[in-house]
């Protein structure tokens, strides 16, 4: 296989929803590999580098904690992949594992919602690490929760939070983020779209896409990142 392009695997029947991913995926540079699941899948995963791995559940022959254990191993080279579960059939075990192996579930096969979630998925920007505070607020069954957490790393297009646990995956959180370095916090809002993996990342938290920068806070968040490099 070369590396020439970024490759995104397909796990799922012969035919069926995910085939709408092929063409949109192919025709955006991805070279992409559809493969019914089988008894070598597992094999597969830990010595085939890939960048997105698209898995429709439940998986014929292969048990979902054993795919995401190979899939997440230390040794395999697509540990650091984005790992996306279409869930056709009981949701709630592959959503018990986001955060500890899998980045997103999708609940059924909607062809549309599994395209943009691996497009988000292929599209993470670099990220810097940098410690900055952040102040977080939600309602959380119906009380409105206001927190404190710490940057782990930012990037262009979201942050990653120690902290802001008690936010559930999908809630709009209003944050202030003061940058090193500023005297005012740029504010705006976020989506919650993962929780921090205690295995690999060793902390509890939340991963956050930004919605909205108010005012000159993107400028002045995108400025902050050209001076790091990122």
């Amino acid at each position: 296989m070369t590396r020439a392009s970024r490759h995104v695997l397909v796990l799922g029947p012969a035919s069926g929803p995910v085939d709408r991913l092929v063409l949109p995926l192919q025709g955006a540079g991805f070279a992409v590999h559809k493969l019914a699941p089988g008894p070598g899948i597992l094999e597969l995963v830990q010595v085939t580098p890939f960048d997105l791995l698209v898995v429709v559940a439940p998986i014929p022959s292969v048990s979902l904690p054993d795919l995401v254990a190979a899939v997440r191993d230390p040794g395999a080279p697509c540990r650091r992949a984005g790992l996306l579960v279409a869930a056709t059939d009981d949701p709630a075990s592959a959503e018990a594992l986001l955060g500890r192996g899998i980045n997103r579930v999708v609940r059924g096969a909607a062809p549309g919602r599994l395209l943009e979630a691996a497009a988000d998925l292929l599209a993470v920007e670099p990220r810097v690490r940098v410690r900055a505070v952040v102040a977080l607020e939600a309602k959380v069954d119906d009380t409105q929760v206001h927190t404190f957490g710490r940057t782990s790393d930012l990037s262009r297009s979201g942050m990653l939070v120690r902290g802001g646990d008690e936010f559930r995956i999908g809630a709009r959180v209003a944050f202030e983020l003061l940058l090193p370095g500023e005297r005012s916090a740029v504010r705006g809002s976020v989506a919650v779209v993962r929780r921090a993996d205690p295995e690999r990342e060793r902390f509890a938290g939340i991963g956050a896409a930004f919605e909205r920068l108010d005012g000159d806070g993107g400028s002045r968040l995108l400025g902050f990142l050209d001076r790091l490099g990122a």
